[in-house]
């Protein structure tokens, strides 16, 4: 699951562009929390932690990246709509 949570985040910086880069960026971070779940329940004897982490950093701020994008959409709309 952990390289199912790097793979589904770098995705959705891809994706940016092309589709909704929310879904596989919270799907990054839903395998990633699991997967970090499972490694510390086995305690060490399955890997991946560092994958995980990655996962999950990137997914995050592919939406902090989606949050400020959409927001400056709007004001940009609205700045334009007032003139």
């Amino acid at each position: 699951m952990a390289v199912a949570s790097l793979v589904l985040s770098i995705f959705s910086f891809v994706s940016f562009f092309f589709c909704l880069p929310v879904v596989p960026a919270v799907l990054g971070l839903i395998f990633g929390y699991m997967s970090l779940t499972k490694i510390e329940e086995s305690r060490g004897a399955v890997g991946g932690s560092e994958l995980a982490r990655a996962g999950i950093i990137i997914g995050w701020i592919n939406i902090g990246l989606t949050v400020l994008v959409g927001i400056f959409i709007l004001v940009m709309v609205l700045v334009a709509s007032t003139q």
